[in-house]
């Protein structure tokens, strides 16, 4: 009878220890005259049931720090992913500032070389508009027609 009502206490997990380590389940009175006898099984089922208890708890615990560290990381790669969108814009935007100029200067290039062909120019102004163009075309770097990032 006390080791059914020991059995049926684990089972439920409702066996304690007060203070004074001694065992008293929530049917005491069946465990109570054979106590003697099964007091080491039931301290034991007690140690193991506070074990699975602090277990639980444990692995609750750690599941929690887990959703929060995942749910924190998925912010912080929104964040991310937000900032590097606000910077491909950016960069995007000075590259079709770029690309407006360098169609403006090779423009005002062609015209210069145009220019330089008049009848009647004099051979110094001549060489010095053609060294002229040949810095501009020198200091101008060669873009991709597609971007940075295409």
């Amino acid at each position: 009878m006390g080791l059914t009502a020991l059995v049926e206490e684990v089972a439920a997990g409702s066996t304690r220890c007060p203070e004074d380590d001694g065992l008293r389940p929530d049917t005491l009175d069946k465990v109570r005259p054979v106590y003697p006898q099964i007091a080491p099984a039931a301290k034991a089922a007690d140690a193991v049931i506070r074990a699975m208890r602090k277990s639980r708890l444990d692995a609750a615990a750690i599941a929690d720090t887990t959703a929060r560290a995942y749910r924190d990381a998925q912010a912080n790669i929104q964040t991310a992913t937000e900032q590097l969108a606000a910077e491909r814009k950016a960069v995007r935007d000075q590259w079709s500032i770029v690309t407006e100029l360098r169609s403006k200067l090779e423009a005002l290039t062609t015209r210069i070389r145009k220019w330089l062909t008049q009848p009647g120019l004099p051979r110094g102004v001549i060489e010095e508009g053609d060294d002229i163009l040949l810095e501009a075309e020198r200091t101008c770097p060669e873009t991709r027609h597609d971007g940075p990032g295409a």
